[in-house]
């Protein structure tokens, strides 16, 4: 039974295959999960919670991330006194529903984008076959559970730091580099969770790609590699315009 948008995704469907069944699991037993989830693929109810979710978060976190943010520009060489002043007042008085809504709006591209990314990964390079739709459910439902932890572990260590910069890897032990270091930026990308979710979607691929375990795992690591690698240009490039000086280390 191919991927479809019908009522019973909505509530997540029924029996074993039930998506309230394969979220948990996803957890305790992802193998399997990733299995069950193959056997009927649905969409609708892991988008709806990809979304909800990250709003949440990002309304949960503005706080941290708008005074980073601050904290960033406060160097740069080109920005108005005036902008300044705008992103320390955003700080100051977080607007909870307009980062809420902005991060919903924008909850499903990094997924999307991982997903397009490793099925092209898993079908040109490790001979992979499978639908798009199929690496797609996987990686919603990979979210879901990067979202939750995200909740439980991250969101506690911001609000007891004040800082969006907390870590539960190895960025921790090299905080004095500072957000201007690529080095510490691919380390605070590559903590203990997206390490986890590396391991969840290497098992995911090798499910619905039909390849081997150890194919499963590349087509993760060169897609996290590449998304990671991206991201990080993306950062380069936006704080160079603006005049902020960036170092390696």
């Amino acid at each position: 039974m191919e991927t479809n948008f019908n009522s019973q995704n909505v509530n997540g469907g029924e029996g074993k295959h039930s998506i309230w069944r394969i979220i948990p699991a996803v957890i305790y037993s992802p193998v399997k999960a990733f299995e069950d989830y193959n056997k009927n693929p649905k969409l609708l109810f892991p988008i709806i919670l990809v979304v909800i979710l990250t709003g949440l978060f990002a309304a949960a976190t503005t706080e941290y991330s708008a005074k980073l943010q601050y904290e960033i520009m406060q160097t740069s060489t080109v920005l108005p006194p005036a902008a300044l002043e705008q992103m320390k007042s955003d700080y100051e008085n977080p607007n909870y529903l307009k980062a809420g809504l902005f991060g919903a709006g924008f909850g499903l591209i990094p997924g999307l984008l991982a997903a397009l990314v490793a099925w092209g990964v898993g079908t040109f390079f490790f001979g992979g076959t499978t639908k798009f739709t199929r690496v797609w459910g996987v990686s919603l439902l990979i979210g879901v559970i990067g979202l939750l932890a995200s909740f439980v572990i991250k969101w506690p260590l911001m609000a007891a730091s004040g800082s969006a910069q907390a870590s539960i890897g190895f960025a921790a032990f090299f905080h004095n580099l500072g957000i201007t270091s690529i080095f510490y930026l691919f380390l605070l990308y590559i903590d203990a969770i997206a390490i986890w979710l590396i391991i969840l979607s290497g098992l995911a691929y090798s499910v619905v790609f039909g390849i081997s375990r150890g194919k499963g795992m590349a087509t993760s690591i060169i897609t996290t590699l590449i998304l990671v690698i991206t991201m990080i240009g993306l950062q380069v490039i936006g704080m160079s315009f603006a005049g902020i000086e960036l170092s390696w280390f």
